[in-house]
């Protein structure tokens, strides 16, 4: 307090007792609050070994229950009261114990080029609003690489990247074509699908590890929390719930995880702009279960604010209705039924070729399928004024879904 009423526009308080703490740390604490109003370094502890700020925030530090495992998620939970943005840093161990002072001697010992266990790949395209954040959660676990797959971000996102000193890869903006490259350059055994605008759970490592370790299970994901306050973000809480653990089809914005060897079998992502998700989960269920963790990811609520509650949810299920209608296992097909239906040549549009091949439907048989009767009357089985509601838009460069 006395530094920010000294005119200090950046203040970061650390502990003495981690010693694997260094200067890229403390560097990445003063460029994360560029873009935050507080930073944290948690420690494996359960507390954290660094806090920064910007500004004076009343009530931030009240009814912490210091030198306990719960000061970590105290601080976290009254950062949100609070309405105040923060970012994470990797978790780092601290000394308490002699225990801890064994443990970092080991880690000392360790080699730099040790192999990652689990590569969290993340798809991005002007996401320099909420990247920081995401890349933040995803370094509190110790063994873990990210990538950073951007689209021709027009804004500072692939800056963002480059400053947390994760990995970051060109690409056209097509997301599962951005999935696709961020797997092939992912050195982890285990991958993380996350969208630039959710963040992961502290400990999923662990969980992505304990979840892929039983028998029966070809994938897993997260339950999700909607960054929003109200009845119906908690409404579409309670429909992603029933969907993802009663119907088995958890969304990509629940961080879809897998094994590399399960993702390989499957033949990675289908090459959409979206609904890659939905469609990568048939492949998945053919070779086992789709576990949803307990744990729960936490997504922006812009897609929803900026085209509405109701309209929003409408829309997916439309979506998902043409999906079907079409065939759509028939990746080619789905994706030129909505091109057509929206009359907007796009050039990011259908399979690669290598996917196309191995769905095996040439393109006579997707043109076919894209003027199919059934689609035709699943079309105009809906009433004009739902239909005009619903109706399927292209994204664009700043779409958010």
């Amino acid at each position: 307090a006395e530094a920010i009423s000294g005119g200090a526009g950046r203040v970061v308080l650390v502990g003495t007792d981690c010693p694997l703490l260094d200067a890229d740390r403390l560097n990445q604490a003063f460029e994360a609050l560029n873009d935050c109003d507080v930073v944290i370094g948690p420690a494996l502890d359960g507390g954290y070994y660094l806090i920064g700020v910007k500004s004076d925030h009343a009530g931030l530090f009240a009814g912490i229950a210091w030198a306990g495992p719960e000061v970590l998620g105290q601080t976290l939970d009254a950062c949100r009261r609070l309405g105040l943005r923060h970012a994470l840093l990797p978790a780092l161990s601290d000394v308490d114990t002699p225990d801890d002072l064994a443990a970092w001697a080991s880690a000392q010992l360790a080699s730099p080029c040790m192999r990652p266990r689990v590569s969290v790949i993340i798809p991005a395209l002007n996401e320099q609003d909420h990247l920081a954040a995401t890349i933040s959660s995803a370094l509190t676990a110790g063994d873990v690489e990210v990538i950073v797959v951007d689209g021709q971000s027009a804004d500072r996102t692939v800056k963002i990247a480059r400053q947390f000193g994760v990995s970051v890869i060109e690409s056209e903006p097509s997301r599962g074509r951005q999935l696709n490259l961020g797997a092939g350059h992912a050195r982890g055994d285990l991958l993380v699908f996350l969208h630039a605008d959710t963040s992961l759970p502290f400990g999923f490592a662990g969980i992505v590890e304990q979840t892929l370790g039983r028998a029966g299970i070809a994938a897993g994901a997260f339950d999700l929390d909607i960054d929003a306050r109200g009845l119906a973000p908690r409404l579409v809480e309670w429909g992603v719930f029933i969907r993802a653990r009663i119907l088995g089809r958890p969304y990509g914005d629940q961080a879809l995880f897998m094994s590399s060897d399960t993702y390989r079998h499957c033949g990675g992502f289908p090459e959409l702009p979206y609904m890659e998700d939905y469609a990568m989960l048939s492949r998945l269920k053919a070779r086992g279960r789709v576990h949803v963790a307990s744990a729960s990811v936490s997504t922006s609520a812009r897609r929803w604010k900026s085209r509405g509650w109701l309209h929003t949810t409408l829309r997916h299920q439309w979506l998902i209705l043409r999906y079907h209608a079409i065939g759509g296992s028939t990746y080619g097909s789905f994706d030129a039924a909505v091109q057509r239906s929206a009359q907007m040549p796009d050039p990011n549009l259908g399979a690669s070729p290598s996917l196309r091949s191995e769905c095996g439907t040439p393109p006579d048989r997707r043109e076919v399928a894209c003027q199919s009767p059934r689609l035709r009357s699943v079309s105009w089985s809906c009433p004009a004024k739902i239909r005009s509601a619903i109706s399927v838009k292209r994204p664009t460069a700043t779409d958010p879904n």
